[in-house]
């Protein structure tokens, strides 16, 4: 059998390493590399890991290694109706945040808004502001809200109730404008003694609207009078609403809303919520990637191409890093269904598709990321031999005896010696 030399095309050339370095590498990447969890109540999509949470207890979120910014939506809530009137809308303010890696923040859901006179009739609560802040809020010795320290970085403050009987009025709206980085909330609406509770300010809070109605305060929306709806709360609450005539209350006042220069300021047309969104960065997708490979596949092929990566991706050079992700979703595609689960592939294409989103790397290069038949790219050269076609062993015969070709290289030729005479 004749042996023919392959090498693979220079059109799908990947860098190989030695393979004591490789194996170096890989050992180093292991003892660091744990793969991040996600934070509760969060989910990834891409590289983008989103956070939601929902009115109750405080939430917390810890800012993750090697991330300086957080996308913020955060929406207060709607004031509560009437018979016959409707609570004011809430606010939802969108802001980028700068952050520090390893630090905390604190998240207050629909909190403050004040309570509609519900001992006359039926009136509408305020609706509480969303926030996100610096420090819990039974911490004593965090900064108070309304002061010059105060540690609250985002705001969306809450609708006003509406006012009470068969002719209670609207509440007002919580804070939306272009001002940066306080818009006052809107006052309720008044019956015909002007009774409606005042729009929480950004210095102070909405006055209430008589009687028995309460102003607000830093954070907390005014209490309803007679037959008044509550204030929304806000960066500043708005003042309760009250009755003039003794047969309607007035709306409650909105919420004030605070954010940071490039802040946006609308109305919500949800409930209060507050969602933060980052961007992984790829030093821990990659250590995920790692994390996910060890044990998968024949030997150690996956984990020290994933390890390789990371390198790259630790150095800086993209683009060594990017080539060999191609060559790892190669491998992993070869390997579904021998070496790999279905599940196991999902992953860790998965985990390397992400960490390319996060480089920017261009498509994956023909022929890397596909598994193809054995043999395929591959021109003559190193890594591969191949038998030549056999051929049926055959003879003939001539005038001077016979000849036989065999099935390999050898040629064999066998002759009647000549006769003497």
């Amino acid at each position: 059998m004749r042996l023919i030399r392959w090498r693979r095309s220079s059109s799908l050339a990947v860098s190989f390493v030695v393979a004591a370095g490789v194996s170096a590498l890989y050992a180093l990447a292991l003892a660091g590399s744990t793969a991040a969890a996600l934070p509760p109540g969060c989910t990834q999509s891409g590289a983008t890991v989103t956070c939601t949470f929902s009115a109750g207890s405080e939430g917390a979120f810890a800012v993750p290694a090697g991330v300086s910014s957080l996308h913020v939506v955060v929406v207060g809530g709607g004031g509560g109706s009437s018979l016959n009137a409707s609570g004011g809308p809430g606010a939802q303010v969108t802001s980028d945040l700068n952050v520090t890696s390893g630090s905390n923040l604190f998240i207050e859901v629909g909190i403050g808004g004040g309570a509609g006179d519900q001992a006359h009739g039926t009136t509408g609560n305020g609706g509480g502001a969303s926030d996100v802040r610096t420090c819990s809020i039974a911490d004593s010795s965090c900064p108070a809200v309304g002061s010059a320290n105060d540690p609250r970085l985002v705001v969306a403050g809450g609708g006003g109730g509406a006012g009470g009987v068969g002719g209670g009025r609207r509440g007002g709206a919580g804070g939306t404008g272009v001002n940066i980085p306080c818009n006052p909330g809107m006052d309720g609406t008044p019956t015909s003694d002007s009774d409606q509770g005042k729009g929480g300010g950004c210095t102070s809070g909405g006055a209430g609207g008589g009687g028995a109605a309460t102003a607000g305060t830093a954070s907390s929306g005014g209490a309803g009078g007679f037959r008044g709806g509550g204030g929304g709360a806000g960066y500043f609450g708005g003042g309760g609403g009250a009755s003039g005539n003794v047969v309607n209350g007035g709306g409650g006042g909105g919420g004030s809303s605070f954010g940071p220069t490039g802040s946006v300021f609308a109305t919500a047309t949800t409930g209060p919520s507050v969602t933060i969104s980052y961007t992984v960065p790829a030093s821990a997708l990659a250590a995920t990637l790692v994390s996910d490979s060890t044990g998968k596949g024949p030997g150690k092929a996956l984990p020290e191409k994933a390890a390789a990566i990371q390198t790259a991706v630790t150095a800086g050079q993209t683009a060594t890093a990017c080539a060999g992700i191609a060559d790892y979703l190669g491998l992993v595609n070869a390997q579904t269904g021998k070496h790999l689960t279905a599940s196991d592939a999902t992953t860790l294409t998965n985990d390397a598709t992400n960490l390319s989103t996060a480089l920017g790397c261009t498509s994956v290069p023909e022929g890397l990321g596909t598994a193809g038949p054995p043999g395929a790219g591959m021109t003559p050269g190193r890594h591969a031999a191949v038998p030549t076609k056999r051929h049926a062993s055959r003879c003939r015969h001539g005038s001077r005896g016979r000849s036989c070709v065999r099935p390999a290289h050898r040629r064999l030729s066998t002759r009647r010696p000549p006769q003497r005479r």
